[in-house]
């Protein structure tokens, strides 16, 4: 029997799509990262790009066939041979042409595997394909970051596998730790659970915004007012916590309880609740998550940017210009997003396919963007005295 099924099922990953997007766009992203000047920004953008191929592939493959465990990881290796296979190809490709690409190649493919591994096991603890998949992607990020730390190629590439290893052992133990609360809860079935985290008893969305939100106000305080010379992470921090929350959530459908699904209920209205989300019903979903996640992270950048406004002295090459800058970008991806499902439904794309093109999008602008960003003049750094002065008044 399972010999039978899982030829089936790469049958029909060959017919999806999203499949061959998720391969072109790796292949894509690591040639595009190996024909610049390379260093650790564009291996850092490389395990970026690898997350978000990951996610083109689709939902997480969530184990369909009970007590038939090496069928669901023969699946999830067919579904990661995808955006693995694109790293591959590009970096043969790289290697025999120009003599470069193999670490950006093999950030991507890094990137693949850990955004993979984590939203499986995620879609197997019972979270829902849009929280599994925004788990997958915020793990990518913060190996991306980590590799942003090392100030060599082969210091990058350790320190985002070290970043890997031990946000893959942590979903690992919170997996165990919520089955074992799950089990150990009267009346509910021994199951695990990351779509009911103890920790937060909101679920994985609930703690991923929260997460979100943390991040935001830290960084008004340092970034916008602190270090004000690195006021464009600021920016790179709220763009990426938008799209890893906001795409997927708006993509692949609301989860199956919390206030989340209170939220589709509203947005669907509740006889469309009931039955499923429609295309229409999936248009006003995605206006709901757009706008909301824009105004979670756009309101404390608008603070730092008021605040920068009335104080003398306004540098705009300084923090006073970032808060602007990343509260207009928040709301153009919004309003991207929104209007990307809303084509999407009117083409009659599914939401794997939309999802791919999101993704192809999202690779598009880090390739575009990044280097940009890091050559931005960040204004004088600040002396201490004058650091000081500027708090005093």
């Amino acid at each position: 029997m399972r010999a039978a099924i899982l030829p089936m099922l790469v049958r029909s990953d060959v017919r999806r799509p999203a499949s061959w997007l998720a391969c072109g766009i790796a292949a894509a992203a690591v040639a595009a990262l190996a024909a610049t000047a390379g260093g650790v920004e564009a291996v850092a953008a490389a395990i970026a790009c690898g997350g978000w191929a990951a996610a083109a592939v689709g939902s997480p493959p969530r184990g369909p066939f009970p007590g038939m465990a090496r069928l669901d990881v023969a699946w999830w290796a067919a579904r990661a041979a995808w955006p693995l296979g694109g790293c591959l190809v590009a970096m043969a490709g790289r290697w025999f042409a120009a003599g470069d690409g193999v670490a950006v190649g093999i950030g991507c493919g890094l990137g693949s595997a850990l955004t993979l591994a984590v939203a499986a096991k995620a879609a197997a603890g019972n979270a829902a394909p849009a929280d599994a998949t925004s788990l997958g992607l915020v793990c990518a990020a913060a190996a991306a970051a980590a590799g942003m730390g090392g100030r060599s190629v082969p210091e990058s590439l350790v320190c985002a596998v070290a970043a890997a290893i031990v946000m893959t052992a942590a979903t690992w133990a919170a997996w165990r730790w919520g089955r074992g609360w799950a089990g150990s809860a009267e009346g509910r079935p021994r199951a695990a659970s990351f779509a009911d985290l103890a920790m937060f008893r909101g679920g994985l969305r609930w703690a991923l915004s929260a997460t979100a939100m943390a991040t935001s106000l830290a960084g008004m305080a340092v970034w916008y007012f602190l270090a004000p010379a690195a006021a464009a992470a600021g920016m790179l921090a709220a763009l990426g916590w938008f799209t890893t929350l906001a795409v997927p959530a708006a993509v692949l459908g609301p989860p199956g309880r919390g206030a989340w699904a209170r939220l589709a209920a509203t947005a669907a209205g509740a006889d469309a609740a009931r039955r499923s989300v429609g295309p229409l019903d999936a248009r006003r979903w995605a206006a709901a998550v757009a706008c909301g996640y824009a105004a979670m992270l756009g309101w404390p950048p608008l603070v730092a940017g008021l605040l920068h406004t009335a104080e003398a002295g306004f540098d705009p090459l300084a923090a006073g210009f970032w808060p602007w800058l990343t509260v207009a970008a928040l709301v153009v991806m919004a309003a991207f997003l929104v209007v990307l499902v809303r084509c999407a439904a009117a083409v009659g794309w599914n939401a794997e396919t939309t999802l791919a093109a999101a993704a192809c999008l999202a690779i598009i602008a880090l390739v575009v963007a990044l280097p940009l960003l890091c050559g931005l003049p960040k204004g004088p750094v600040e002396t201490r005295v004058e650091k000081m002065a500027r708090w005093e008044r």
